[in-house]
């Protein structure tokens, strides 16, 4: 395809070449549109050039043929790219049933051509906000539940000039539900830190509070110094922790062996965990043995959440770390908690049910185990019938395997 014609042509009118007094009097060039081809993908380039009008007249045709959800909207978003308050006009002509799930569709699709025109088309299109912001009902969707949907598109600079709209709609709860998620733009930690001073999150300042505050210090130190001058008294002593932390952040930072127990004893359980993140993604993290000498009060929270910071950067590391835990001096919960995450982990973002399963067994007996393990086994045997079959086979007789072989067996084609 050597290109798309999505301007306009001047058509000439042809003759003999005229003098300047008939020139004066001819009708000006008619400016015609070349016609576009049927090729689904040449509608979608020009629909993101600006030219929707063919794309519009093809998506009434796919609504009204019955096409699903993903038909849709492969040519919708780049509609809504260009112009994103005609969802409002178009969702009325979808089946009623389809259209929370077809405009969450449609949301993040336009997400993944651009983040900024995710959110303006949050802003601009009523019926956006509101599936954004509408409850989940169903089990199954083909986007990200809640608003974690938006969490990848944080860095955005427009996520606090729409979050803090009132006409958008957004609660508080769900504000701060996005601004757990997800890096947040310098103009998104200063409008964070301004609403925090004007007390929209009464009490202990939120996680994210913190977390503008230092992007703000690592990003843009002379703007955070001129809003720390206005930090209500009030709110002076958090505004000091933060500092506080960040100085201790800065000089842990750096990779070069454990850190002191006396420097983590400072920290608080979030702050702990942020630094937990850091040497993690630095390929250095902190060790089990290290965290286990801490306060049982410190190290709860650490151990809960452990592996969520190390697998996603080096899973070798986080098989070395649980080939530790047998050594450490643990408390019969705090071991059973480090397995639970790990073996999460190993299943659901290493598809490893085996290991998943064998760290499961090796938890205290309880309610805990058996749930986890049983949302395990229908999950492998939704997701692989036969080899859940194959698994089935080197279990002993009893009710465990029954109980295998019978889901795997309905799941099976």
């Amino acid at each position: 395809m050597a290109g798309v014609a999505t301007g306009l042509g001047i058509a000439s009118q042809k003759g003999k070449t005229a003098s300047p007094d008939t020139a004066k009097a001819e009708p000006e060039p008619v400016l015609v549109r070349p016609a576009l081809p049927d090729d689904p993908a040449v509608q979608r380039l020009a629909a993101l050039a600006g030219r929707t009008a063919e794309a519009r007249l093809q998506l009434a045709e796919l609504v009204r043929a019955g096409a699903d959800d993903e038909q849709i909207v492969e040519l919708l978003a780049p509609v809504l790219f260009a112009d994103p308050t005609w969802l409002d006009e178009f969702i009325l002509t979808v089946p009623e049933e389809r259209r929370i799930e077809l405009a969450r569709l449609a949301i993040s699709r336009v997400g993944s051509l651009h983040s900024d025109a995710l959110w303006e088309l949050i802003r601009k299109s009523t019926f956006a906000s509101m599936a954004v912001r509408a409850p989940w009902t169903q089990e199954k969707l083909k986007v990200p539940p809640g608003m974690l949907m938006l969490a990848s598109h944080m860095n955005s600079p427009l996520v606090a000039e729409v979050l803090f709209d009132p006409a958008v709609g957004f609660s508080n709860e769900q504000i701060a539900e996005c601004l757990r998620r997800g890096s947040r733009d310098v103009t998104t930690c200063k409008r964070v830190l301004e609403e925090w001073f004007k007390g929209r999150w009464p009490g202990a300042a939120p996680d994210f509070v913190r977390t503008a505050w230092l992007s703000l210090r690592w990003e843009d130190e002379s703007a955070l110094r001129e809003m720390a001058a206005k930090v209500p008294f009030e709110l002076k002593s958090a505004a000091d922790a933060f500092e506080t932390f960040g100085r201790i952040r800065e000089v842990l930072k750096p990779v070069r062996g454990e850190p002191a127990l006396e420097d983590l004893a400072i920290l608080n359980g979030g702050e702990l965990a942020e630094l937990i993140e850091d040497r993690a993604m630095a390929g250095a993290p902190l060790s089990l043995a290290t965290l286990a000498k801490l306060p049982s009060d410190k190290r709860s929270g650490a151990f809960e959440d452990y592996f969520d910071w190390l697998y996603p950067f080096s899973v070798d590391q986080a098989h070395a770390a649980l080939e530790s835990i047998d050594d450490l001096n643990l408390s019969a919960g705090e071991k059973s908690a480090l397995l639970a995450n790990a073996a999460s982990h190993e299943w659901s973002s290493q598809g490893d049910f085996r290991r998943a399963f064998a760290l499961a067994e090796k938890m205290v007996a309880g309610p805990g185990r058996s749930k986890l393990e049983n949302e395990m086994i229908e999950e492998f045997a939704q997701y692989d019938p036969r080899d859940a079959l194959n698994w089935a086979g080197t279990l002993p007789p009893g009710e465990l395997r029954e109980n295998v072989e019978k889901l795997a067996t309905e799941a099976l084609p």
